[in-house]
């Protein structure tokens, strides 16, 4: 009878609280700098000589019918290129802010690529 008194109040007794104090390991914290550390390398090597290549027919393509006038662009991207006039779209002011070199054209797509 005593077992069934024991069962029914482990049955009914509340769950135990896990343990929160518990010290994280130190393997953790030492090696917790490394994934940014890693991510930050990793933009460095990417934006490094962003601007140093000369740039190939279709950034200068780009850069032309982004800098072209308003009723121009929109004619080149109405007859002839249909699947990136947002592009050139966002590029107009992109140049207008950032300039037309090299590096200030490649930034967008190295931005939305999300590959730093």
């Amino acid at each position: 009878m005593e077992a069934n008194v024991a069962v029914a109040e482990a049955i009914t007794a509340p769950p135990e609280e896990p343990q929160t104090d518990t010290p994280i390991a130190p393997v953790a914290i030492r090696f917790q700098w490394i994934m940014p550390a890693i991510v930050a390398l990793a933009g460095v090597v990417r934006l490094y000589n962003l601007g140093g290549p000369s740039l190939m027919i279709d950034e200068v393509t780009s850069h032309r019918i982004a800098t072209a006038p308003w009723d121009a662009m929109w004619r080149v991207i109405l007859t002839r290129e249909t699947n990136r006039g947002l592009y050139y779209a966002f590029l107009r002011p992109w140049i207008a802010i950032f300039g037309g070199s090299e590096a200030a054209l490649r930034m967008p797509n190295v931005l939305s690529s999300g590959r730093l």
